[in-house]
């Protein structure tokens, strides 16, 4: 198996395929979305597309009534290693 190791603001990805870097964008974007319904920042406008919410840099989930459907991705924790 051929392993690889990426590393993008601070995030290191192990992987057992190497990763492009669109794929390590689509891990970072997976993780960061990650957001309580009501803990959401709002991102976007009433009636955003998911295309104009992704475009502004921003997360897209229309699961949940009640909450900003496009919102602020959530802060990354850095693992610091010693």
């Amino acid at each position: 198996f051929e392993h690889s190791a990426l590393s993008l603001l601070g995030i290191t990805i192990a992987s057992s395929q190497p990763m492009t870097y669109f794929h390590l964008v689509a891990h970072i974007l997976s993780e960061t979305c990650q957001v309580e319904p009501h803990q959401r920042t709002n991102c976007g406008h009433p009636g955003i597309t998911a295309k104009e919410c992704k475009d502004k840099g921003c997360c897209f989930d229309s699961t949940v009534r009640g909450v900003p459907w496009c919102f602020q991705t959530a802060p990354v924790e850095e693992e610091c290693e010693f």
